[in-house]
Parts: structure tokens; C-alpha cells; sequence
């Protein structure tokens, strides 16, 4: 006997009929199973529209083809629909065909049911399937354990139980779109930096920091190891021999402006060996920024 929940719709027990297997890279299985079901559902041809009896209705046992020629109507379930297995064998009347046969087998588990007020016993994979595997038996032992938790949890006597899951339900809800937005974010940014890498690309080429199968030069190399200012101007006033002639105060004077960050109403005015340097350094930086313009805009 199987335990049957499908939403908010509990089956309760069910007497297992038959399997069947579909193979697959994920192989599926549905069960055909013999359901106390509502009058009114019985009829009804789509297995969708099927209701499970409650207790205070008499309902009647809906019956599962596994041959025509023995049974007549379809309730096949997902295996994923099953929350219990018993280790409870229910002896079945040959022939399912007429209503009084599948009766007699909603007798035998309400018997059952009466017997064990507590809740059927539980298939053990150990004891009843007789499995001897070393990673079954520490599942079951963790699986054990972890119910003992659930059951011991002061929420679990709480009447608001429900409404406490639900909640909680959305708000992982939340925050899996969340995750998922910013993953979307992401995407966006990086699609925009591609752009960005093909127009700097072409800059670096134009500059011949790199060749036209984008291989970095030794300029580009030298670029590279510079982080601190705007590196394509120090490199090409590096390229360019502007420090050749400066003295080491002249050049920590130039090599300053990459670095400057104050802010002046009026320009000092600069003797000349200062200001012939500083000129090519402007220069330069003009031209490096009309290259990204003229490539930028390709």
C-alpha cells in the first residue's frame, strides 16, 4: 500500500496494482493503483477531474487498467506523488471487474486502517527489502534521525504550522528571483563590457599596443605593468624617449601630473624645462584621447 498526495489533494492509502517503467536518460515510473475515490469522480473520464472520498462518504474504489481484459478504468500515478509506503500486503480478489470485488478491497484497508489507529508500519529497506548496502543503510539512519528532528521541533505542534510554511515558502520564493535577477544583471553588464573590450580593441591596436590578431606587443607589455595614472599616456611617453633628456627631479615633476588631484583657480607658471616636457605630455594625452574617439565611434 502506497500513500497518495497530489497538491492539496490527499488519497490517503492506495493498494498497489502494478508498475510501469519508461525508459529515458531519467527513467520515469507510474503506478496504477486502486483509489477510494468520490461517486461523482468515478464517471468522470480524465484522471485530472478525480477526487479523493472523505471520510463521511461512501465514495467507491476506482480501478486501474493493467490489461483490458482483467480491469476496466485508468487512475496510473507518478511515482513522485508517493509520500508513504506500508509494509502492508493487501490480498486481492482475482477479478477487479465488478464493483463489489473492488468494494471488498475497501473493506479489507478500512480494516487495516482500524488496526493500526496510530498509522501504518513504514516499508524498512533494512528489514523488509532485505538490503544490505552500506550507503542505504547511513540514508535510512540520516533519514531517521532528521524525522526524529521534525517531529521534536516545537513548530511542529503549533496550529499555525501552515501558515508559518507558507510564508516561508514565498519568501525562498524571493529570494530565488532575486538570485535569478541579479544573475540576469549580470548577463546585461557583461554583453555591455563585450562592446566596450571590441571598441578598446581597436584602440590599443591603432596605438599598436596590440597586432591585428589582437597579440599583445611590448608596448602593450609595458602598459601592463603600469597601474597607477592613465597607463596608454605613460607608455607612449615612455616609447616616445620624453624622459630620456629630464633629470630625476624633471621627471618625478612630469611623472607627478598623473597623480595630481588638487584643484587651482590660476596656472604657475613653469620655467622652461618644465613646461617643454608637460607641453608633450598634453600632446600626447590628446592624441590617445582622439584615437578612442575616432575608434569608439567605428
Amino acid at each position: 500500500m502506497i500513500e497518495v498526495k497530489y497538491g492539496d489533494l490527499n488519497f490517503d492509502w492506495c493498494v498497489v496494482l502494478n508498475f510501469h517503467k519508461k525508459a529515458g536518460e531519467k527513467p520515469t515510473y507510474s503506478i496504477d493503483v486502486l483509489a477510494h475515490l468520490t461517486t461523482d469522480s468515478v464517471l468522470q473520464k480524465s484522471t485530472s477531474d478525480l477526487q479523493p472520498c472523505p471520510l463521511t462518504e461512501k465514495g467507491e474504489m476506482k480501478a486501474i487498467p493493467i490489461q483490458h481484459t482483467l480491469i476496466r478504468d485508468a487512475i496510473p500515478i507518478q511515482h513522485t506523488l508517493i509520500r508513504d509506503v506500508s509494509a502492508i500486503r493487501v490480498y486481492l480478489p482475482d477479478d477487479l471487474r465488478t464493483k463489489e470485488a473492488r468494494q471488498s478491497v475497501l473493506k479489507s484497508v478500512q480494516e487495516i486502517k482500524r488496526r493500526h489507529p496510530l498509522g501504518l508500519p513504514l516499508l524498512d529497506p533494512i528489514k523488509d527489502m532485505d538490503i544490505k548496502s552500506k550507503e542505504m543503510a547511513a540514508c535510512v539512519k540520516q533519514y531517521s534521525t532528521l524525522q526524529t528532528r521534525i517531529n521534536e521541533h516545537p513548530l511542529t505542534k503549533t496550529p499555525e504550522l501552515t501558515y508559518l510554511y507558507e510564508q516561508y515558502e514565498r519568501k525562498a520564493n524571493f529570494e530565488r528571483q532575486v538570485v535569478e535577477a541579479k544573475n540576469d544583471l549580470k548577463k546585461a553588464q557583461s554583453l555591455l563590457q563585450i562592446g566596450d573590450l571590441k571598441k578598446f580593441k581597436r584602440v590599443l591596436r591603432r596605438l599598436g599596443y596590440c597586432s591585428s590578431a589582437d597579440v599583445i606587443d611590448l608596448k602593450g607589455r609595458v602598459a601592463c605593468e603600469i597601474d597607477t595614472g592613465d597607463e596608454l599616456v605613460a607608455t607612449e611617453l615612455l616609447f616616445n624617449g620624453v624622459f630620456n633628456d629630464l633629470t630625476v627631479s624633471q621627471a618625478c615633476a612630469l611623472l607627478s601630473c598623473f597623480v595630481f588631484q588638487e584643484k587651482a583657480n590660476e596656472m604657475p607658471k613653469l620655467p622652461q624645462e618644465l613646461s617643454g616636457p608637460l607641453r608633450l605630455m598634453q600632446e600626447t594625452a590628446r592624441r590617445v584621447a582622439r584615437v578612442s574617439i575616432e575608434r569608439n565611434q567605428l
